[in-house]
């Protein structure tokens, strides 16, 4: 096992003092240089003049060939070494864009005839890959970060932590293996230093508990922790199971052949669960190719990833683009099986549904209390985003805001209709006259038998505040009361109740 150990990385701004005559001479371009480094029997060709105009660029070359071409603002040949045993090189590149905590790119190529591309991962703000040996033997394993908690949970940049992420050579690629190290990932769980952000260590030793599959420690080691960081966990705890549940399933559509393949700029997001039997390990994920995009169910079989056909296509806005056009919630059911919620905007109307999810269908849930709780969230989240873009800075014409006003009046009646069986009692007020915005976080079912049903979760409310631009936001437990009456699930009561517990730039 290596020595290397997973640590905390903050971002401070480094400042740099220019005297006057070094001002003078930013505007004037530093000449090309061109350097030529072998790898194997290639080359690697680098011309630029680091952050200058035009960019750097990187051409990998055999016998006067060119077989890969990158552009970035800064580009790089990491390393030149045999990582998997064969006996041929791979070249390791990396491209910087220059941006802050986001923004560099890297390949791994097998350096055959013709060269193969065994890697390609954007590495956010970590700088590439720690070549190691992890199991004693054949290929080399490679270690990078995993930063999906960056800014997470009212956590700064400087205080966000980056998980351990390892990748195994497997069928003739580097894939995301985490997973298969819970070894590792305990050994990363430790105390905060003294130069280091406790938020961001105890969020990462929860999580790292969590991914190696020790649940009840991490519940444990949360009521060792106090009081303020203990409430801000649990506060997230529901968004923070949700987002573990992609660790190492992020890459399947990279590996899935045919049709269901994709490249590291078609992933847009998806959920990991058990959707097609309790105890499986399976992905749903969303890709966006040339505007259009595609839902597919990803399935290991005989250790390659396979796809489903697409279990819902849809083209993605030309005019506004989103990261992850289909947010995707996993549910778990009693049994063990996963079901999914699923939030459409795309037609400019949030829609929660509730799916079954099988390699040939999504088979919506309209008569499951699953689906009646999310049909009652849809209607209210639905009110609130309509008037949230009203309050959102955007610049419109009196026309877009009069369509607003026409889907706000569409809105309104949808959401009255729970109105009455929202509990009074409800320790949060909810004045659907004032709603300003209704953001569900995370849907779980909690309890459910033959007669009764509780669906809970969270989401972030406020309302608008006339003069006031932004819509101040809470976190809230909502909580759905079902009863099976005649064959019939129904709503009885719901209510929403603060959640304890403010991010660190909150306190």
């Amino acid at each position: 096992m290596t020595s290397w150990r997973w640590r905390l990385t903050f971002a401070c701004g480094a400042g740099v003092w220019l005297g006057a005559g070094a001002l003078a001479q930013t505007n004037k371009p530093e000449p090309l240089k061109t350097t030529v480094q072998t790898c194997g029997s290639y080359q690697v060709k680098i011309t630029g003049n680091g952050f200058g105009e035009p960019q750097d660029t990187l051409r990998l070359m055999k016998g006067g060939r060119t077989y890969a071409t990158y552009r970035d603002e800064a580009v790089s040949l990491d390393s030149c070494t045999d990582l998997t045993g064969d006996g041929v090189p791979e070249a390791i590149l990396t491209q910087y864009s220059g941006g802050a905590h986001c923004c560099t790119m890297g390949q791994i190529y097998s350096l055959t005839t013709p060269p193969r591309l065994l890697l390609e991962q954007g590495l956010s703000n970590s700088t590439g890959w720690e070549i190691v040996q992890l199991d004693g033997k054949g290929p080399k394993e490679l270690l990078t970060s995993d930063w999906r908690f960056a800014y997470a949970y009212g956590l700064s940049y400087a205080e966000s932590p980056a998980l351990p992420q390892v990748l195994a050579y497997r069928g003739g690629r580097y894939v995301d293996v985490t997973r298969e190290y819970p070894a590792l990932l305990l050994k990363g769980i430790r105390a905060p230093q003294p130069e280091e952000s406790v938020s961001g260590t105890f969020l990462s030793n929860y999580a790292l508990y969590l991914l190696a599959g020790q649940p009840q420690k991490a519940e444990a080691y949360l009521q060792t922790l106090p009081r303020p960081e203990r409430e801000w966990l649990q506060n997230y705890a529901p968004d923070i199971r949700q987002n573990l549940s992609t660790v190492g399933l992020d890459d399947w559509p990279q590996r899935a052949g045919g049709q269901g393949g994709a490249s590291w700029r078609d992933l847009r997001g998806g959920a990991g669960g058990s959707f097609t039997r309790p105890g499986t390990l399976e992905y749903l994920g969303t890709t966006v190719r040339q505007g259009r995009g595609t839902v597919r169910l990803y399935q290991q079989r005989g250790g390659q990833v396979v796809a489903s056909a697409p279990l819902l296509s849809f083209r993605e806005p030309a005019d506004h683009p989103e990261l992850d056009p289909l947010a995707t919630f996993t549910v778990r059911r009693t049994g063990g099986r996963d079901d999914v919620v699923l939030r459409d905007e795309l037609a400019g109307r949030a829609q929660l549904r509730a799916y079954r999810v099988s390699p040939q269908r999504l088979t919506e849930l309209t008569g499951d209390p699953l689906g009646v709780a999310a049909r009652l969230l849809s209607d209210v989240e639905n009110l609130g985003r309509q008037r949230e873009r009203l309050t959102d800075g955007s610049s419109r014409t009196d026309t877009q805001k009069q369509a607003l006003q026409g889907r706000i009046a569409a809105a309104l009646p949808r959401a009255q209709a729970w109105q009455k069986t929202y509990d009074p009692a409800s320790k949060t007020p909810l004045n659907l006259a004032k709603l300003g915005v209704f953001n569900v976080q995370s849907v779980e079912v909690y309890r459910e038998n033959a007669s009764s049903a509780l669906v809970a979760g969270v989401v972030e409310m406020g309302d608008v505040v006339p003069g006031q631009g932004y819509v101040q936001r809470t976190r809230q437990t909502f909580a759905v009361f079902l009863d099976n009456k005649g064959g019939t699930w129904q709503v009885t009561r719901w209510q929403l109740s603060p959640r304890q517990g403010a991010g660190p730039l909150d306190r």
